[in-house]
């Protein structure tokens, strides 16, 4: 296993500590604790990148460690009505959409080499700004306005980053279906 395998594990593994740390109410050691996740989740694709330590299995674990972090956080601060049910249930619509489609494709034997959309990359970075910001309210001045407008932002990225998704899927299983 190489350094940014690692890490990405590490990600994972973090998840249930996050939680039970929401769960006890501790939202500072939450706050630090999904930091580095979020730290983790930049490095371990930069270290990939400039080390040359691409792998397949890289591939498949750092976006199941997003989906992990980022849909168990919202829906477990949406719970404790710490972040907006709806943009909870958003999330995590988009990140079962998108495993389910990856599932679909799958299932009629097409195995696309799937790459992060730019779209996607902003929209998971915005993920965990809000998040983080949410996280933070103890410690750092709670805005509505700022709160709001990083909700709000949130929730069109997490649309239009599924609505692409989407887009991107069916053009996979078209052309496979075509003559």
């Amino acid at each position: 296993m190489n350094i940014p395998n690692f890490i990405t594990m590490i990600r994972i593994i973090l998840v249930p500590i996050i939680v039970i740390f929401l769960i006890e109410g501790r939202l500072l050691a939450a706050l630090l604790t999904f930091l580095v996740a979020g730290i983790g989740d930049g490095l371990d694709g930069f270290m990939a990148r400039t080390l040359n330590q691409k792998t397949t299995l890289g591939a498949f674990l750092d976006p199941l460690a997003d989906k992990l972090l980022l849909t168990t956080i919202y829906i477990v601060m949406a719970v404790y009505h710490q972040a907006p049910a709806w943009l909870a249930v958003m999330v995590a619509s988009r990140d079962l959409l998108i495993v389910s489609g990856l599932a679909i494709l799958a299932w009629n034997q097409l195995f696309p080499l799937m790459k992060p959309t730019i779209d996607s990359k902003i929209t998971t970075f915005c993920q965990i700004v809000t998040m983080a910001y949410l996280l933070g309210r103890e410690i750092v001045p709670y805005y509505e306005w700022l709160a709001d407008g990083l909700i709000g932002l949130t929730a069109i990225l997490t649309v239009i980053s599924g609505i692409r998704y989407i887009i991107i899927g069916f053009r996979i299983f078209g052309k496979q279906e075509s003559p």
